[in-house]
């Protein structure tokens, strides 16, 4: 099929995805493919187009110069393409062609919202001019234009509002903003979209919006916003100035209505350690079907409180994932026999509120884990909510391959432990059943991983686009799958520094599920790059309330802090993660960070020394930051040792430029810092998605070069986190 963008660009793509170059450069005739495709009632008179498209010529040479449009459009697209009805009208089928205009019309018409405004990428047909067309063609697409643009406004007004009663102020700011940015000048955009930017508890970007909207009416019509919308910021910026003291309301959450249950790791009790993947596997099973119950809210557990033979703190977990029960139970096996055996407690007296146990043969054990997992789930709603419903069912019919796909995100789940391996085992999945999609998705986090500046285990330019593809096709096997939207944000995000695209993506996917800790996680470093840090730590608190136990997550709300000039806040974050994670880099590395910007560069070095320890010197970004702590310590030797090991693993990889630009600035040699950093420009570094907020590189901020590379990303328009 071949695809027509009319939508923010303009493209024409084959089945295989090439470009139709001769076509997109013949101006006439590629509006008059667009008038077939996305004109409303399916079919264009002939003689309308004549008049439209060839104006000055009488009837006979007008018609002439159509046959030979078709005809060209037909050679090139295909004979099928457009298919004459009688001699008065022309259509092209449905089955031929794709125009994302008319799939978003389709979407609004079968109230898909987010479809549609996924689809809404910017104005129609941009930038299109026919010199020698009739005037009634520019009335036709200024109309268009116009039609489109309102009918993207009413879906982000829906979608502002679904999303505002689903999951507050926050949840629906991404849909205000895009709303916004289509309207520059409407007021009941800018209204909403102040009044959420103020509710979520970021003032100073309610209170800035409204400045650039007075500014903005003030530009272009000479007048001023209404006397209500004045009334009500001024309002505001005296509730800002009176709580200026006031923690942001980002961090106080609203309370979640549903009953809450942590799911613990079922205890292996076989005798054979190998079978801890059956345990860890059966577990992500349970907390995937009890996700979709509705009236619960799942808490994994996957911190200390997690591992087998520890009994549960229940007055720490109240505390910590403010839940009403625990489950957990325990796997056996005796000969050929089995018994898997679950309880569900109640934490705040810890009293049983219901077992069961579920006698089985071992052999059949793996194939039967999906049935035994909904009829606990089954049990659990019934003594939690007095209902029962019907439960989801397993993604694949095929047993093995969804046991690999367990296998893969167990790999998968520490990141940094073995997303490599982890692709062995989802690939071998996707060979059992190429439909799978979440075992696409899965594929998608795991070459995410291996790009990322955390495990650097493979260039970002060869793993990202590679991220893309698996995501995208996961989506393409199943268009609602949040994990697939996530996973591809990130490789867009970080890859591509397509920001817009990413947060469209996120917006999908917490749509889709508002619970999903991994889009909460990528959304907090989205805002963050953007500039929007009040937004970054709301993003946060959602991904660490939803396991506070998840050293990854905990890890990165010190990430956050960082970045936010929170030094203090970071440091102490780190300390609460220790616990959690005992032999991860993560938490050393940033540590070191934050005692470098309070000016403890001993401290920083030591514990950069121990990072790098516990990778076994094999880590990239833990050599790297030990290399920043040298020569922010004034240790120059020390830190040009650190740059040349760092040349030695990454020359044949093409990686590792914004690492050594980081050190050669803390050196002062400002001049080889800009040059590795658009070697890291070159090598799609995915650090630098966060130029405007990284502390490293401040003293680099007011040199033209760093503003010539903001434009390159697309980030020249971001406010920097250190103004």
């Amino acid at each position: 099929m071949i695809r027509l963008r009319t939508l923010g660009s303009i493209g024409l793509n084959d089945a295989e995805g090439h470009e139709l170059r001769p076509v997109l450069a013949q101006t006439k005739r590629l509006a008059l493919l667009v008038m077939l495709a996305a004109g409303r009632g399916g079919r264009s008179r002939r003689d309308t187009l004549v008049g439209l498209f060839w104006p000055d010529q009488d009837t006979d040479h007008a018609r002439g110069a159509l046959r030979q449009a078709v005809r060209f459009l037909r050679r090139e697209l295909g004979e099928e393409v457009i298919v004459g009805i009688g001699d008065d009208e022309l259509e092209i089928p449905s089955a031929e062609l794709a125009c994302d205009a008319t799939q978003f019309e389709q979407a609004i018409a079968e109230k898909r919202f987010e479809d549609a405004f996924e689809l809404y990428r910017g104005e129609f047909l941009p930038g299109l001019f026919v010199p020698d067309a009739a005037p009634e063609f520019d009335d036709w697409l200024d109309a268009e234009r116009s039609r489109l643009r309102q009918q993207a406004l009413d879906a982000a007004s829906r979608l502002i509002t679904s999303s505002r009663d689903r999951g507050g102020a926050a949840s629906a700011l991404p849909w205000a903003r895009r709303a916004a940015s289509l309207a520059p000048d409407d007021e009941r955009l800018q209204q909403e979209l102040i009044t959420l930017l103020h509710e979520s508890g970021d003032r100073v970007s309610a209170l800035r919006a409204y400045d650039e909207f007075a500014a903005c009416l003030a530009r272009q019509l000479g007048v001023k916003p209404s006397a209500a919308m004045r009334e009500l910021v001024a309002g505001y910026r005296e509730e800002t100035t009176r709580a200026n003291a006031i923690p942001s309301a980002a961090t106080r959450l609203l309370p979640d209505p549903r009953k809450g249950v942590a799911v613990l790791t079922f205890v292996n009790m076989t005798g054979d350690p190998d079978q801890d993947f059956l345990c860890h596997g059966f577990t992500e099973e349970l907390r995937s079907v009890l996700a979709h119950v509705e009236g619960i809210r799942t808490a994994p557990v996957t911190g200390n409180f997690a591992f087998k033979d520890r009994q549960p703190n229940l007055a720490l977990l109240r505390e910590r994932l403010d839940i009403d029960a625990v489950l957990d139970g325990t796997i056996w096996r005796g000969g050929s026999n089995a018994r898997v055996s679950a309880q569900l407690i109640d934490v705040i007296d810890g009293h049983q509120l219901w077992a069961e146990s579920y006698a089985r043969e071992w052999q059949h054990l793996p194939g039967l884990q999906g049935q035994l997992a909904r009829a606990i789930v089954a049990g659990v709603q019934l003594k939690l909510t007095g209902r029962s419903a019907p439960l989801v069912e397993r993604p694949t019919a095929d047993v093995e391959a969804y046991n690999l796909y367990l296998k893969g995100r167990f790999c998968w789940a520490g990141r940094t432990v073995a997303p490599l391996r982890a692709l062995e085992y989802l690939n071998q999945a996707i060979e059992l059943d190429p439909e799978f999609a979440l075992a696409h998705a899965g594929v998608a986090d795991a070459y995410n991983t291996a790009g990322s500046w955390e495990t650097s285990m493979l260039p970002p330019w060869e793993a990202l686009p590679k991220a893309q593809a698996a995501a995208m096709r996961a989506l393409e096997i199943n268009p609602q799958l949040a994990e697939a939207h996530a996973a591809l944000a990130y490789a867009n995000a970080h890859f591509l520094w397509d920001c817009e695209g990413a947060e469209r993506q996120l917006c999908r996917a917490l749509a889709l599920n508002p619970d999903y800790q991994h889009a909460h996680h990528w959304y907090s470093h989205l805002t963050m790059a953007l500039g929007r840090v009040d937004e970054s730590l709301h993003w946060s608190m959602r991904a660490l309330q939803s396991d506070p136990l998840d050293a990854i997550i905990s890890i990165h709300l010190a990430w956050h802090y960082w970045f936010a000039r929170q030094y203090e806040q970071m440091l102490e974050q780190c300390d609460r993660t220790v616990e959690l994670d005992t032999t991860g880099v993560a938490t050393p590395v940033l540590a070191g960070f934050g005692y470098i910007e309070i000016e403890n560069a001993t401290a920083a070095i030591e514990t950069h020394r121990t990072a790098v320890e516990r990778s076994a010197g094999t880590n990239p970004a833990a050599i790297a930051a030990l290399g920043y702590s040298y020569a922010a310590g004034g240790e120059r030797k020390l830190a040009k040792g650190v740059l040349k090991r760092l040349r030695e693993i990454g020359a044949h990889r093409g990686m590792y430029g914004y690492e050594m630009a980081v050190i050669h600035g803390a050196l002062g040699e400002i001049d080889i810092a800009f040059n590795e950093l658009h070697r890291a420009y070159r090598e799609h570094s995915s650090w630098l998605l966060y130029l405007n907020a990284d502390p490293r590189l401040d003293r680099l901020r007011s040199d033209t070069r760093f503003t010539t590379l903001l434009q390159k990303i697309g980030l020249h328009r971001v406010p920097s986190a250190t103004r």
